[in-house]
């Protein structure tokens, strides 16, 4: 699972650095990662992207994480602490649900 993890943060490494017209090498995605990711993995991702990076970026772009939406229309400012907390939680219960309905898909 977490060499998953590392793979996928190396992918949308590689490609926000292409995007930003910087130059794709180790140092740079080991800089940028937030996750560590061993060297070998790190080397062969670079490598296929250099092999058709036009492929490499169409399949980021289609798999890109969509931003969820927030659906509360009580986002105001409340009068109290504990109101604030109350709607919170409900901010919370919410995007736990999107974010659930997301992961099944």
């Amino acid at each position: 699972m977490k060499q998953e993890l590392a793979l996928q943060q190396v992918f949308e490494t590689i490609c926000q650095l292409h995007m930003d017209n910087k130059q794709v090498s180790v140092a740079n995605i080991k800089n940028k990662m937030i996750i560590s990711a061993p060297l070998p993995l790190i080397t062969k991702a670079i490598s296929a992207f250099k092999q058709d990076p036009d492929n490499y970026l169409k399949s980021y772009q289609e798999n890109k994480p969509r931003q969820l939406e927030v659906n509360s229309p009580d986002i105001t400012k409340p009068s109290s602490l504990e109101q604030r907390v109350e709607q919170l939680e409900r901010q919370v219960a919410e995007l736990s649900k999107q974010l659930l309905e997301r992961s099944k898909n």
